[in-house]
């Protein structure tokens, strides 16, 4: 019984994280080049404000995201992949915008995850700079 309840909670975990990565189909919210639409705070995605204003979410941060919530049912060294695909995304999104705080907060994520505690907090320290 145990054990189907698990299953039906990680179900429900990779679900959730299927769903925040953007793969629904009309342009909508920030990939369609504005402010997040109404409802995406629920998304899941860490609330970072700078000064009262959330950044935007950006494509790159949604897969970044995604990434980061299967590590959440998948662990170990299982994980490796997810991690490192959430600070690829998270470095792409550097690259398109680097003064996005959302995607340093991401790749301090996914370093944190690889424990690279050096680069997680260089990562932090960036975002907080630029909030």
């Amino acid at each position: 019984m145990r054990f189907e309840r698990g299953l039906v909670v990680a179900l429900g975990i990779a679900a959730g994280a299927c769903a925040t990565t953007g793969t629904g189909g009309g342009a909508t919210g920030p990939s369609a080049g504005g402010a997040a639409a109404s409802g995406r705070a629920a998304s899941g995605l860490p609330q970072v404000t700078c000064n009262g204003a959330a950044p935007a979410v950006t494509s790159f941060a949604n897969a970044a995201e995604g990434s980061l919530n299967r590590t959440m049912v998948i662990r170990g060294a299982a994980a490796a992949p997810l991690y490192q695909a959430a600070l690829t995304s998270a470095q792409q999104g550097i690259a398109a915008d680097a003064n996005n705080p959302l995607h340093y907060y991401l790749a301090a994520q996914a370093y944190a995850g690889m424990n690279d505690l050096t680069n997680a907090d260089a990562m932090w320290t960036k975002a907080e700079q630029l909030c």
